[in-house]
């Protein structure tokens, strides 16, 4: 019995992934994604703000790279209870490339978005 449910759930998974990646990728599609993964961050899902901080840093999908907003959002991530070493890491690698002024701007702008973000989602 565990052998056919597992080969059924390689299969969902399989059919899963074969459906997603069939899913349409245009410009449009991809900015519908940011706006979905940005008001999760502001409702305060740590995940949806660790994606956009990688994606403000790296230039993900449709996502234009902004160190500034990038450190912001990592920022942000360590005053979260979910926050890792990682985090950390994350957060002295990007950040510590930022000349003073542009930091300093990212402190603003991370203290603005604090303001903004909800309770976190457990």
């Amino acid at each position: 019995m565990a052998y056919i449910f597992k080969k059924r759930y390689r299969i969902n998974v399989a059919a899963a992934l074969a459906a997603a990646l069939m899913q349409p990728f245009t410009p449009a599609h991809a900015a519908d994604n940011l706006v979905a993964l940005k008001q999760k961050a502001l409702a305060g899902d740590y995940q949806a703000q660790r994606n956009l901080a990688f994606g403000y840093s790296d230039q993900f999908s449709n996502q234009k790279k902004n160190p500034v907003l990038a450190c912001a959002w990592r920022m942000v991530i360590l005053t979260t209870e979910q926050a890792d070493d990682t985090d950390m890491s994350n957060y002295n690698t990007y950040c510590g490339k930022l000349p003073p002024g542009l930091l300093s701007i990212a402190q603003i702008k991370a203290e603005l978005l604090l303001k903004r973000i909800d309770t976190p989602q457990q």
